[in-house]
Formats: structure tokens, sequence, C-alpha cells
């Protein structure tokens, strides 16, 4: 099955690979949930 879901990337200036995204990409995707943060 396959889902199409908006959603927001931010990447941090200068990350390597940044300008060679495009919409519509597919993508294989991680998330640190370890992280601390204060949910924003």
């Amino acid at each position: 099955m396959v889902q199409r879901l908006p959603v927001k990337i931010v990447l941090e200036p200068g990350q390597d690979g940044a300008a060679a995204l495009r919409v519509g990409l597919s993508v294989i995707t991680q998330i640190d949930t370890t992280a601390k943060g204060n949910g924003k």
C-alpha cells in the first residue's frame, strides 16, 4: 500500500545532499525519537 502524506522537512544549512532534493521524490526516512526537546 502506498500513501502520500504532506510533510515539512527542515535541513541544516550546508547539509550534504540538500541541493539534490526535489518535489515528488521518494525517500526512506529515519526519525530520531531519543532526542530531548520542547515539542516544537
